[in-house]
């Protein structure tokens, strides 16, 4: 089980940018309300992390910042129009590359029994909210109609 997620996470990582993480713009792209800490909790890094890739996204002309109206110590992030595209282009590499093994080692009947099997352990996996956002951050919520990990946890 670890060599398949091993391989499966390096096929899908194959042809990106390492200094600016995957789930960074995805979870900037579909996120209600994208802040500093929703990206520290999601990444699971340290606050001067965060900002530092905050920082780097924001260099590179893929998001901007902007302070809170009302909490004033709270920074919004926002991906321009160019962060949305690498997004969007990342979450279409990512389903091809999926679907292309999916399609390639397992039947029809095959892929449902996989999925079935996918999801009872993802529900065991989700406990809380920020389960939700740790194991869904590179989910293209598109696809993803009927979210187990969601489903799991309860709403707030």
């Amino acid at each position: 089980m670890g060599a398949l997620a091993l391989a499966l996470c390096d096929r899908m990582a194959a042809d990106r940018d390492a200094a600016l993480p995957d789930a960074a713009l995805i979870h900037l792209s579909h996120c209600r309300s994208p802040t500093i800490e929703s990206l520290r909790r999601v990444l699971n890094l340290s606050h001067s992390a965060t900002v530092r890739l905050a920082d780097r996204l924001e260099n590179a002309g893929l998001a901007m910042r902007s302070r809170d109206s009302i909490d004033r110590r709270a920074i919004w992030l926002r991906l321009t129009p160019q962060g949305e595209r690498l997004a969007n282009e990342r979450l279409r590499k990512r389903s091809a590359s999926l679907a292309s093994v999916m399609s390639d080692a397992l039947s029809p009947a095959e892929q449902r029994v996989f999925s079935r099997l996918a999801e009872k352990m993802l529900l065991s996996l989700t406990g809380s909210r920020d389960d939700l956002y740790r194991i869904c951050r590179l989910c293209n919520f598109e696809v993803c109609d009927d979210c187990p990990v969601a489903a799991a946890v309860s709403p707030e």
